[in-house]
């Protein structure tokens, strides 16, 4: 993968694609060129898992929508992020969710290192735009294997209690501790087989949250080759 500072400099002197580097026309105002704009998979069917319901997703994984989540994976201040933010505000405006807390999947202990993490930056954006508050920690009891390689059932095994929640209390609260939203909304990047959320609705669901929900850029498909990646 190119760096972002080498595709900056490349820009510099002709514009190029965000999703695969070909020269971009001046005038192209999305940053992608037209077989990358044209190229976005279609969103799979509003659907929930197991205590988490619904889960809105913009794409299947592919295509272009597969590049740009990647790319924007390994890039803190990528081009491609505002973008990504956008799309996954409109879905949000366009569904009309119920209003609730917004938190993101915790990274893994990789992404920790790396110094950010895209789906709290997504879950950000969605809180700025919508005004809902974020309220609650999500955090990783303690650390597991990769999930690459493991099919659905051994990723849910695998992240077993893994996570934990917590409410925010401001320092100046004294008393009572503050209850729990009713609703929470995650913000994930991309849902293979959807363990990750699952365990995150447990952990949120043992805190007292009534209603789970989540909001993710992709989804794989069923049978796609990404579910054992």
């Amino acid at each position: 993968m190119r760096s972002l500072l080498l595709r900056l400099a490349e820009g510099l002197l002709e514009p190029v694609c965000l999703a695969c580097d070909s020269p971009l026309p001046a005038a192209a105002e999305s940053g992608l060129c037209r077989d990358c704009g044209r190229g976005w998979p279609p969103a799979p069917a509003p659907a929930g898992l197991p205590g988490v319901a619904p889960l809105l997703t913009c794409w299947s994984y592919g295509g272009t929508a597969r590049r740009l989540v990647l790319r924007a994976k390994e890039e803190r201040s990528s081009p491609i992020l505002p973008l990504l933010r956008a799309r996954l505000t409109r879905r949000w405006l366009l569904a009309g969710l119920e209003p609730g807390a917004v938190v993101a999947a915790p990274p893994s202990r990789a992404r920790r290192r790396q110094g950010w993490h895209l789906a709290e930056e997504l879950a950000a954006g969605l809180r700025r735009a919508s005004g809902w508050p974020e309220e609650i920690a999500l955090r990783r009891l303690r650390e597991r294997p990769a999930q690459a390689g493991l099919d659905g059932r051994e990723r849910r095994l695998n992240l077993r209690q893994a996570f934990g929640a917590s409410l925010h209390r401001p320092p100046w609260e004294r008393g009572a501790l503050p209850q729990p939203p009713e609703r929470v909304w995650l913000v994930d990047d991309v849902v293979t087989t959807g363990a990750t959320l699952r365990e995150c609705g447990r952990a949120l669901r043992a805190l007292g949250v009534k209603r789970v929900g989540a909001l993710s850029l992709c989804r794989v498909a069923p049978g796609s080759s990404d579910r054992r990646s």
